[in-house]
C-alpha cells in the first residue's frame, strides 16, 4: 500500500489494519491528553530523543482508509467472521 492510497485487497491483511489502527489511534488519543501535538514530531525525555515517522497528514490518510473498512458494504463484518475462523482453527 503506496502512502496509504487505497485499503489491501487482502482480507486478512484488511482485519490486521482494522486491529493495528484501533491500537494506534487509542494510543494516540491518550498521547494527545499528555500534550502530543501534530507540529512536534521530535519529543526529547531526559538523553532520549523520540522522532516520530509519519505526519498528520499520514494519519488522515489512515483515518480514510479506516472509515472506508465499514462502508464497504459490511466487508468489515466479513472481514471479522473470517479473522475468527482462522483464530478458532
Amino acid at each position: 500500500m503506496v502512502n496509504f492510497e487505497k485499503l489491501p485487497n487482502d482480507l486478512t491483511e484488511r482485519g490486521e489494519f482494522s486491529k493495528l489502527f484501533k491500537e494506534f489511534n487509542d494510543a494516540l488519543e491518550a498521547s494527545k491528553i499528555q500534550s502530543f501535538q501534530w507540529d512536534t514530531l521530535e519529543y526529547k525525555f531526559d538523553k532520549r530523543v523520540i522522532k516520530l515517522d509519519f505526519d498528520e497528514n499520514t494519519y488522515l490518510s489512515l483515518v480514510q482508509r479506516y472509515k472506508e473498512l465499514s462502508s464497504a458494504g459490511g466487508e468489515l463484518v466479513r472481514v471479522a467472521k473470517f479473522l475468527l475462523i482462522l483464530m478458532v482453527t
